[in-house]
Parts: C-alpha cells; sequence; structure tokens
C-alpha cells in the first residue's frame, strides 16, 4: 500500500475537521492529488503548504546557527581575557616605573610586589563599567584597605627576619 494511501486512510477514520485537515504522528497533514500528503502551516484562514525546498532551506539556516553561534560566543570570550591580559600588562609596565622613579628619587619605597599589586587594582578600577562617585570611593577604601594589610604583612615580616 502506497504511503499516500495509508495516511488517506488513517486521515479518514479520525474525526472530521475544517478544510479536510489530519494529524499524522504529530505533524499537521492536508492531502494533494500530486504528491499525496505534504505540512504545512496555517496562517489565519489560509493554508500555506512548505514546499521540500523551503524546509530544505530552513535546516540548513539552523546548521548554519547551530555551527555559528558557539564561534561567536568562544570570539566573545578570547576577546575579554585579551583585553583583561593587556589591562595587567600596562598595569605592570606602569607599577615597574613608579617603583623605578621612586627608587631613583630615594623616596619611601614599597616593595615591588605591593606596587604591583595596587596598580592593577587601579587599572581594574579604571576599566570598570558605570562608575559613579560612590562607587569609586568605596573601590578605593577597599584597594586602600588591602594594600594597608600587605604593608602589616610587610612590617611584621621584616620584625621577625
Amino acid at each position: 500500500m502506497p504511503v499516500a494511501k495509508l495516511i488517506a486512510t488513517v486521515n479518514q477514520m479520525l474525526p472530521p475537521s475544517p478544510n479536510n485537515i489530519g494529524f499524522i504522528g504529530g505533524i499537521r497533514t492536508r492531502p494533494h492529488d500530486d504528491v499525496g500528503v505534504r505540512p504545512y502551516i496555517k496562517r489565519g484562514t489560509s493554508v500555506m503548504s512548505l514546499d521540500p525546498a523551503v524546509i530544505n532551506g530552513l535546516f540548513a539556516l539552523g546548521g548554519v546557527l547551530a555551527g555559528a553561534i558557539p564561534a561567536v560566543v568562544a570570539a566573545c570570550f578570547k576577546e575579554r581575557s585579551e583585553s583583561r591580559r593587556h589591562l595587567r600588562d600596562q598595569a605592570l609596565k606602569v607599577a615597574l616605573e613608579a617603583w623605578r622613579v621612586r627608587l631613583e628619587r630615594q623616596m619611601a619605597v614599597q616593595p615591588l610586589e605591593h606596587q604591583v599589586i595596587y596598580s592593577t587594582l587601579l587599572a581594574q578600577l579604571a576599566s570598570e563599567n558605570r562608575l559613579t562617585p560612590d562607587r569609586v570611593k568605596a573601590r578605593l577604601n577597599d584597594i586602600s584597605a588591602i594594600v594597608d594589610v600587605m604593608a602589616k604583612h610587610s612590617a611584621s615580616k621584616v620584625a621577625r627576619s
């Protein structure tokens, strides 16, 4: 028995519906004399048959999207990590230069590690989005607290030596 006849027989066993529309395997179908039964999309009162070329095009579009979306997400993460790495490199250069200048001028020199951490924290502050005066004050207080803890730790380390 050809598939079209089988589907027509099953549709005849179903209760009648408008426009002679049946359900086969969860897909709405409509009988056609030339090709048997085709899937369709019903819009309002008109019925639009889906041509096999349209279905193939939709699957191709889905395949393109399935392949492109992960690549775009990976590129965004890569750009973000490169931006952070560049920021850390710039903070390190600034810290080294500031430490060198203080050493040349014989000013009070804090350990290089402290200068690097301080510069990195300030660079992160400068790169934050949506800066407001209150957020900057709070963040600077946090940075000062971190630097104070590092200074106390260094002082206790020197006292033990």
